[in-house]
């Protein structure tokens, strides 16, 4: 074999031609014109939730709304997801703790006829890897791969809370039951 060693491993022709080639394939992809993009396009997804828009709790809203609509806006200009356009759907609970709980309910509905049509799909679908997949997800994350309420997030959101004041990002350790209305620690 026709290779010299130097002091940081193999050299010669074959390598100078990765490096050359990875260059090029970086350049080209970093180089491509956002118009060369295609739009996103078809049925959009829908992603959003809750915040109290109106109300006494307004003022500490208006952030992470704009927030979601920046986020929102920039996976758009990126072909959106998967190709498909973002929408963002985004419900008052008037900060009214019975709001909040009634629009939590209406979360579990929808997310439960979700469930309903995947399983559909699962079941007669015709790709023969997507029961495959299924089944794959289902034995990472559980039967409840979208796990809403407070019950199934309270750890995470404990983690959460450490690690903000860990980071001098709040002033006390609150615990994830400050957060959230009484009416909805059951969930």
């Amino acid at each position: 074999m026709n290779v010299r060693m130097g002091a940081t491993g193999p050299t010669g022709a074959w390598r100078r031609r990765r490096v050359l080639g990875g260059m090029i394939g970086a350049t080209a992809a970093l180089a491509a014109p956002a118009i060369l993009r295609a739009a996103p396009s078809g049925t959009p997804v829908k992603v959003g939730g809750t915040l109290s828009l109106t109300g006494f709790l307004a003022q500490t809203a208006v952030i992470h709304k704009i927030s979601a609509e920046m986020m929102v806006e920039e996976i758009n200009k990126r072909n959106g997801l998967l190709g498909r356009p973002v929408e963002f759907v985004l419900l008052d609970d008037q900060s009214k703790p019975e709001v909040a709980r009634s629009l939590y309910e209406a979360w579990e509905a929808s997310k439960r006829k979700l469930y309903q049509r995947q399983d559909w799909e699962r079941i007669h679908m015709t790709s023969l890897w997507y029961r495959a997949l299924w089944e794959e997800e289902r034995a990472v994350a559980g039967d409840d791969i979208y796990a809403w309420g407070f019950k199934k997030s309270r750890h995470e959101l404990e983690i959460m809370l450490r690690y903000a004041h860990h980071q001098a990002l709040t002033p006390r350790q609150y615990s994830p039951e400050e957060l959230f209305w009484p009416s909805t620690l059951d969930t």
